[in-house]
């Protein structure tokens, strides 16, 4: 497909750049567009089945790109109307978090009690943003947020530092406080 083509492109080029995480992944943010506004993969994106499944063990990602020099990926992630992710982190991976169909709320917590390493761990809402089709967040490493779809059927396009399904991620429970560590939603690749 030609906007991931163009959008990889784009992304070597960015990642020869000696610079550091967080401004690398502002540049990223700007350069989702190529992908967001793509009328060819918002066609493809309509036949794309529910891919999160209960939120949290049965969740997928649809595996669109993956870079075989630098090893950042394009990922996809549909939910149906009422999906939701549980509050988890990425681990080390630096994520770019874009909607291209459907209004999803992205939740951020602070760490209120416990630490990275603990089983449990009390987490406070920061703030809530809406990521409506065209909008992107970035989440950086061990930033523990939630997706959950607003309004009917959401596709979003996700961008990662790396491939996730490998390293341990902390997925947290907010009512009992408990975390545990899962690797990542497996990686489903997609022919486009």
């Amino acid at each position: 497909m030609e906007s991931i083509d163009r959008f990889a492109a784009r992304m070597q080029d960015l990642w020869r750049e000696p610079l550091p995480d967080a401004e690398r992944w502002e540049r990223v943010r700007v350069l989702m567009p190529v992908l967001l506004e793509d009328p060819e993969l918002r066609r493809a994106a309509a036949g794309w089945d529910d891919t999160n499944g209960d939120g949290y063990t049965t969740t997928t990602n649809l595996l669109l790109y993956e870079d075989p020099q630098f090893g950042f990926v394009i990922n996809a992630l549909v939910k149906a109307e009422g999906g939701e992710v549980r509050p988890h982190d990425h681990a080390h991976t630096w994520t770019a978090y874009g909607v291209i169909e459907g209004i999803e709320k992205v939740l951020r917590y602070d760490l209120v009690a416990g630490d990275r390493e603990s089983d449990r761990a009390e987490l406070r809402l920061a703030r809530e943003s809406v990521v409506a089709p065209g909008s992107v967040d970035v989440i950086g490493p061990y930033e523990t947020h939630a997706e959950v779809a607003a309004s009917g059927r959401t596709v979003a396009v996700i961008v990662r530092s790396q491939r996730v399904g490998i390293a341990l991620h902390a997925i947290h429970d907010l009512k009992t406080g408990a975390v545990e560590r899962r690797v990542g939603p497996a990686q489903v690749p997609v022919r486009l």
